[in-house]
């Protein structure tokens, strides 16, 4: 089995079509449909379902992907490793940013005044299928333990609650969750860490959220608070700075609602030399 069979394959297993991995790889489509019947041969089992001109992969070739990912992902960590002593200091940071996305992106923005050749690629959303493109996970809970199995806490904030300072309850320093009861509600989708938090307080007091708007991005979450169409729960240090004055976060009476911000990565994966400088840096932030 060649390493260049590899490659085709998790091209084709991406495209799920020959034709486009054979343009990817700049290489005759009848060279990419035989070297994709080679592999087959070879592992003496079909990786893929064919269904007219689209490719899928069956439950062999999902098996096979993951150990083909891992495999040229290690070789380029091999490779990285040889040779980043050598040249100045580069190479593409891969971070799953769950949460706290702004404090991060202001962090990477620092430090990329130190590593000017340092490149960050950032997912907002976890693929099944790309466990091993992370180098780092930043979130409330590590949604990959199973990959990431070493963690430095680094953000400890409080959750307030946002809304207008033309709202009946703005001229509160602090209000209960039951205060919410009535009120027009936005949130992050329930399976997310903020809104599982939130909720999970609510319903020790007895309330059940009802949101009336539900969306993953905080941007637009923020927005709906400054039109003045409802209330939201605001981490205090993630959205520090991102409201206008036109808005005030009070305190939640009654409850501890807090939560940390971890950073996520594995004892086992090699990390490249800007992974672990931007690691360092991470550890040193200490928001608290």
């Amino acid at each position: 089995m060649q390493l260049l069979w590899l490659q085709y394959f998790v091209t084709v297993a991406k495209c799920e079509s020959i034709v486009q991995a054979a343009r990817i790889h700049e290489i005759p489509q009848p060279a990419m449909s035989i070297t994709m019947k080679k592999l087959e041969s070879e592992l003496g089992t079909m990786l893929f379902d064919r269904l007219g001109n689209r490719l899928r992969l069956n439950e062999s070739g999902q098996r096979f992907l993951e150990y083909a990912e891992r495999s040229l992902h290690t070789l380029s960590d091999g490779v990285a490793a040889v040779t980043e002593e050598r040249n100045s200091p580069s190479g593409n940071v891969r971070i799953l940013l769950l949460d706290s996305r702004s404090v991060i992106i202001d962090r990477i923005d620092a430090f990329r005044q130190r590593y000017p050749k340092i490149t960050f690629t950032l997912y907002t959303t976890l693929s099944p299928i790309s466990d091993f493109e992370y180098d780092l996970c930043i979130a409330a809970e590590n949604p990959l333990p199973h990959m990431m199995d070493r963690q430095s806490a680094l953000i400890d904030e409080e959750i307030l609650i946002a809304m207008t300072r033309d709202h009946h309850l703005a001229d509160k320093q602090a209000i209960g969750l039951n205060e919410l009861r009535h009120e027009r509600l936005a949130m992050f989708p329930r399976h997310t860490s903020l809104a599982a938090l939130c909720a999970d307080a609510c319903s020790a007091q007895g309330l059940a959220l009802q949101p009336d708007f539900v969306c993953d991005d905080p941007f637009y979450i923020r927005r709906y608070v400054e039109r003045g169409d409802g209330v939201t729960f605001a981490p205090a240090v993630s959205w520090q700075g991102l409201f206008s004055n036109t808005i005030r976060l009070l305190h939640v009476r009654g409850v501890d609602l807090h939560r940390t911000i971890y950073v996520h990565w594995s004892k086992d994966k090699f990390l490249p030399f800007a992974a672990r400088a931007f690691l360092q840096d991470l550890r040193d932030m200490h928001l608290y």
